[in-house]
């Protein structure tokens, strides 16, 4: 399932396009479900441990991916957000780490312990622009994690759960504005626009693929 937007309607104004694209990304994870909590049960210790490990590990991820579009931008405000993006992750990985911590685990073991589905969706990000990168995290990947962690925090203990709702799942949304700001700015042109839909369509695809399989998807949910 492709987004509804297609290239046969591009190219169009930057605040048309960013609009739309946005639009069809909300309407595609809603149709799908990537929103809705992939837990049917209340998570045992055990098994927020494990998922917590990868979570640790998109964190510093998404951290390495913000620090890399700082050099990719020349507007002031949104390089300063990307900062700010920069910042917010490397906290939400201090803070899940400690939780791993408490919890009996050892966060120093995060890149040893992270799921392979992470490592896969992560290594996509090797060499991308910034748009690419864009449409692929702040405007997807950041707009399904910030809908979907509202819900599957009921399956968490209450200090995790604590963390996502007072912390990550806010900072979240204002990450997935950052892209929206960054698509509005910078998709100006054919080319442009194309990269963008090819890229949020691709991100997308790589959400199905992991709902339709059932394997623990790049957030570390168990399916």
């Amino acid at each position: 399932m492709s987004l509804a937007l297609t290239e046969d309607e591009l190219p169009m104004d930057a605040d048309a396009f960013t609009a739309q694209l946005i639009d069809s990304i909300d309407e595609r994870i809603e149709a799908e479900g990537l929103n809705s909590s992939r837990f049917d049960h209340d998570l045992s210790e055990e098994e927020m441990l494990d998922g917590l490990y990868t979570r640790v590990y998109n964190e510093l991820a998404v951290a390495d991916a913000a620090r890399r579009m700082t050099a990719q931008v020349d507007d002031p405000q949104i390089f300063v957000h990307l900062l700010k993006q920069l910042e917010d992750e490397a906290k939400h990985a201090r803070m899940l780490s400690q939780r791993i911590h408490r919890l009996g685990g050892n966060p120093a073991e995060v890149f040893e312990r992270a799921d392979e589905s992470a490592r896969r969706f992560w290594g996509r990000f090797e060499g991308l622009d910034l748009i690419e990168g864009t449409a692929m995290l702040q405007a997807t990947t950041e707009r399904i994690a910030h809908q979907r962690h509202q819900h599957e925090a009921d399956h968490y203990d209450e200090e995790t759960a604590e963390i996502y709702r007072r912390v990550i799942t806010p900072e979240e949304q204002f990450h997935s504005m950052i892209g929206v700001n960054i698509l509005r700015t910078y998709c100006t042109d054919l080319e442009h626009q194309r990269v963008a839909l090819r890229c949020a369509n691709e991100s997308m695809a790589i959400r199905g693929d992991e709902l339709d399989s059932g394997v623990r998807n790049a957030y570390g949910n168990t399916e």
